[in-house]
């Protein structure tokens, strides 16, 4: 089979099992949990997971992505690796129990100091799961990859609910990360058979070779983060647990879209490059088919959850949120940028140039900063969204210019595969617009609001395409068609 055809198939697997999650997630977990937690309880959990989300940034040391590019890796360097990660993991734990009391005076919360401890083995199981899953994906044993990550999001997500619905507060948020960190390793370590690859032995010198290409990896990763979590930090530092609940919830519920379609692409994706990074005209063309492919699913997903906005929080989170939705409607066109961003990526770490994914976080970080100072001083989680959002799509175009430069690409063909779709959707966008207050009135139980939106978007995002860029439609639902016999 061979490598297009090879990464459709991997990709259809991991959108399928990854549309499950999110369903799972939107429909289910969080409103219940939202209707029955609150605000101010997700913001407590979203204060407790700041050194979890840190640490989590170091906690492969970029090694999976090292060793899916490392060709000639062998199984002693893999063993030396899952070694590796055991003791960093371990490590990161004792880190965040005796940070844990800092953390709790930081944000003036002392009851993080116990969540932030028990956050700590979620760290570990965390950790220690990176390498068996980056195995997996090097043999394209994607399937695995995903059974192992549906069914650790159903048990994380049955016992969140039940912790939720019994009175547990805050520790269903909590044990939740817990339990999914924990099925997580057991089932990848199963479904990989790594017992069969993993002895005693630990050889620095086989994980020695890849740490300059890692590290700089996890240097990237590290400024990342700092990007994505300097808003959260600085909100609950001076906004509080409630204000920082709704915009935690807002975020999150913008990245989920995003995973099906960044993360599904390019999980299955990657591998794929890494094996053609040689042939650049090989390498160039299925970027251009990922590129596509993220455009088609993208656009007209972000730009109707950002004009859907109001709808989709009272549908899923209740009345007491429906105030951040005009915040949640900025921070979709944020999510856009960043699903575009997060394809790109690839084409870096399989070329070797850590070193330049590093320099666009330090960059996107040196404007992203003022930008979440800004709207805390401000007060406003809608300014801080509107700020956030200009940078992502200002950034956007010189960095899809460095990737076309790399890939020996035209800035034009990678716009042949852009604007057919942001151009149905804007339609699509101003066109809902117009008829989403003639619907209010005539459809007031907003869920039935939500479906009979969405569906109108999809007829009018299609019917454009068909109307001005049939070629582009027709393109992209033969390779769904194909992916569907598959």
């Amino acid at each position: 089979m061979g490598e297009a055809r090879t990464t459709a198939r991997g990709a259809a697997i991991n959108i399928v099992a990854t549309l499950f999650k999110l369903g799972l997630n939107i429909f289910v977990v969080v409103p219940i949990l939202a209707r029955v937690l609150g605000p101010d309880i997700f913001g407590l959990a979203a204060m407790a997971m700041t050194i979890f989300l840190f640490l989590s940034v170091f906690g492969d040391a970029g090694l999976p992505p090292a060793l899916i590019r490392d060709r000639s890796s062998t199984s002693e360097t893999w063993t030396s690796a899952f070694w590796m990660t055991v003791f960093i993991g371990v490590g990161f734990a004792a880190v965040s129990h005796i940070t844990a009391p800092f953390l709790a005076d930081f944000y003036n919360q002392p009851e993080i100091t116990p969540l932030a401890r028990v956050l700590g083995y979620a760290i570990l199981f965390q950790t220690i799961c990176s390498i068996p899953i980056a195995w997996l994906q090097r043999e394209q044993k994607l399937g695995h990859v995903a059974l192992a990550e549906t069914l650790s999001v159903v048990l994380s997500g049955i016992i969140a609910i039940w912790m939720g619905l019994t009175g547990y507060g805050v520790w269903a948020l909590v044990i939740q990360q817990l339990v999914l960190g924990a099925s997580r390793f057991a089932l990848s370590y199963g479904l990989a058979r790594f017992d069969r690859h993993v002895t005693w032995h630990f050889a620095w010198h086989e994980v020695r070779p890849l740490l300059g290409f890692s590290l700089s990896l996890t240097g990237a990763s590290f400024v990342a983060f700092l990007n994505r979590r300097s808003d959260s930090i600085l909100i609950g530092r001076y906004l509080g647990a409630e204000m920082m609940g709704m915009y935690s919830r807002a975020f999150q519920l913008m990245q989920l879209p995003n995973q099906v379609i960044a993360k599904g692409l390019g999980f299955a994706s990657y591998p794929a490059m890494a094996r053609v990074a040689h042939d650049r005209n090989w390498l160039s063309m299925l970027y251009l088919k990922q590129l596509g492919a993220m455009s088609f699913l993208a656009f007209p997903l972000m730009i109707g959850l950002s004009v859907l906005a109001e709808p989709l929080i009272l549908t899923l989170l209740g009345e007491k949120w429906v105030t951040i939705a005009p915040t949640f409607a900025f921070l979709a066109v944020a999510g856009l940028a960043q699903a575009f961003v997060a394809g790109g990526g690839d084409v870096f770490k399989v070329l070797g140039h850590a070193d330049r994914l590093l320099i666009w976080a330090i960059l996107r970080f040196c404007v992203f900063l003022p930008s979440f100072v800004l709207g805390v001083w401000m007060e406003s989680t809608l300014w801080l969204a509107i700020f956030y959002s200009i940078a992502n799509v200002i950034l956007l175009v010189p960095y899809q210019v460095e990737i076309a430069r790399l890939l020996k690409q035209t800035v034009r063909q990678q716009a042949e595969h852009m604007i057919p779709p942001l151009v149905a959707s804007l339609v699509m966008a101003g066109a809902l617009a117009v008829c989403q207050p003639l619907i209010e009135p005539m459809i007031s139980f907003a869920p039935l609001r939500l479906a009979a939106l969405i569906l109108l978007g999809i007829a009018l995002y299609f019917a454009m395409l068909r109307l001005a860029f049939a070629e582009f439609m027709f393109f992209n639902l033969a390779h769904a068609k194909h992916l569907l016999r598959k």
